[in-house]
């Protein structure tokens, strides 16, 4: 398990770098679409289907900062939880550990393309 939370932690940090390093210097700004143009405030690029701008302005830097921010605190409430599930007589701390693990292997379903992904932490 371990393992897999080292995972999740690796890829939270490189969507996080990613995301704050995104337009000129990290000050991305409000991205916008209309039709087929994105509005990255620096510059406009057009040619997007309209489906496909309206997916990349929603998916701008600032949200993906505040996503990697609420992952990485569900992270780190499932670690206490399963943490705490050692205190508890055998059947409960199985089964809690197993309902956190399998939360994990969840949160890990949208890297599974990662070369690091194991196979069998798919759900």
């Amino acid at each position: 398990m371990d393992e897999l939370i080292t995972f999740l932690r690796e890829r939270l940090d490189e969507d996080e770098r990613v995301a704050s390093t995104a337009g000129d210097g990290g000050d991305c700004g409000t991205w916008t679409t209309t039709g087929e143009t994105v509005d990255f405030d620096q510059y406009e690029i057009s040619g997007f289907h309209p489906s496909t701008g309206a997916h990349v302005a929603r998916h701008d830097p600032a949200r993906t900062l505040r996503e990697v921010e609420a992952k990485k605190r569900i992270l780190d409430e499932l670690e206490g939880f399963i943490a705490e599930a050692e205190d508890l007589p055998q059947d409960e701390r199985n089964a809690d550990k197993a309902e956190g693990f399998g939360i994990l292997r969840l949160m890990a379903l949208p890297y599974s393309d990662h070369p690091a992904y194991q196979e069998e932490w798919r759900p």
